[in-house]
């Protein structure tokens, strides 16, 4: 009678952004915060030192111009030393995103994990509420999923928007506010377009993450019911059921394929290609009205000229590749957006659950005495 009595409650309409700040306070709970800045900050050192290294290898033209030989030692060790350094705060980002990636991973696991086993909330879930058909496959898989893509986020979106930001203002000193503003423009008509094809990643993720719970779960039935299968004759049934779930992850799957082809074949062209061509407009506006009068291009062999056309073509291709970087992330952040909303969903109805009954938390914890004797309280 109190299950029949027991009202269907639905999930409720929370917004990813509001999720996405939850489940990011949960995770950051330890030592998550200090290793963000330390991350930032190797971010923003590495913009200056690509700069050096850049500005270097514009020295080493000059010094080819004009062939000065006895600057190239110098040069050259100033590259490999501009090169170790580069190399040194790329793995200190790296390491300490790993890290990063590993304490979200413990500390939302565990409020999660801990919350669902306590206070019969697993049965509470299952039998009473079923609000949430796979928490097991959300705990164990979609908390790795979203640490591993939560991270990236600084490796593929924060550094991306840095070293643009930086590498347009280095354009804006070479040729004036007209080409920053330009680019800009440019930045802001493709993330409209992409934005207005882009398919629904989040919907096409949250899809697959159930079906291959659900696929995962009749493959686990079969193993723990195989005796009972095998007694009454039922394989064919299992079978039928077993393929009917296949068949629908399948499908979906390469639906994802075609959508991908669809959204890749524009997205390459607006990201990867077109760009190449507006770098030889700006190469030539800098040629034309910044690199001087002739007398001066032919005093010094063209060196300087040479030298700061390397630097604009390194410099745009540096705002060009992280414009690339932000958008490939576009259909990563939609399947981050999914692994948020099953999270989210996750964490709401055990909070929902726990508000129902506040003392259930402390049911069902067990401690064992020094004989190694097993005593259970609350149960």
């Amino acid at each position: 009678a109190h299950l029949q009595s027991r009202a269907q409650k639905k999930i409720r309409n929370t917004s990813t952004a509001s999720r996405f700040r939850r489940l990011l306070r949960i995770s950051m709970a330890g030592s998550g915060t200090s290793k963000v800045f330390i991350i930032g900050a190797c971010i923003i050192v590495e913009q200056f030192l690509r700069f050096w290294h850049q500005t270097i290898t514009g020295e080493m033209f000059a010094v080819l111009m004009n062939q000065a030989r006895n600057r190239v030692p110098s040069i050259m060790l100033q590259s490999t030393l501009a090169s170790l350094c580069l190399a040194t705060i790329q793995l200190a980002t790296r390491f300490t995103s790993q890290r990063l990636e590993v304490t979200m991973s413990e500390e939302l696991t565990s409020s999660l994990l801990s919350r669902y086993i306590s206070g019969d909330m697993f049965y509470k879930m299952a039998s009473l509420d079923k609000r949430i058909k796979d928490p097991d496959q959300r705990i164990a898989e979609d908390i790795k999923s979203f640490c591993e893509s939560a991270t990236g986020m600084f490796a593929e979106v924060v550094s991306p928007i840095a070293q643009t930001v930086f590498f347009v203002g280095v354009v804006a000193r070479m040729l004036g506010k007209w080409a920053p503003i330009g680019m800009v423009g440019y930045f802001a008509v493709v993330t409209g377009l992409l934005q207005m094809i882009m398919p629904n990643y989040k919907a096409i993720v949250a899809e697959t993450t159930e079906l291959e719970g659900k696929f995962k779960f009749v493959h686990t039935r079969v193993k723990a019911c195989a005796e009972s299968i095998a007694f009454f004759g039922g394989d064919l049934r299992e079978l039928v059921v077993v393929d009917r779930r296949f068949t629908a992850l399948m499908a979906l799957v390469k639906k994802k394929i075609k959508v991908d082809l669809q959204f890749n074949l524009i997205n390459a062209f607006m990201t990867e290609e077109l760009p190449g061509q507006i770098q030889w407009l700006l190469r030539m506006a800098y040629g034309v009205f910044q690199a001087g009068t002739d007398s001066e291009i032919i005093a010094d062999k063209g060196a300087s000229m040479n030298k700061n056309q390397l630097l604009l073509l390194t410099a745009n291709g540096q705002v060009f590749e992280g414009l690339r970087r932000m958008f490939a992330y576009l259909e990563k952040f939609a399947a981050l957006s999914g692994f948020i909303a099953r999270l989210g969903e996750l964490d709401e109805v055990l909070t929902d659950l726990n508000e129902e009954d506040p003392a259930a938390a402390s049911h069902g914890k067990y401690e064992t005495s020094s004989d190694l004797e097993l005593r259970f309280n609350g149960v």
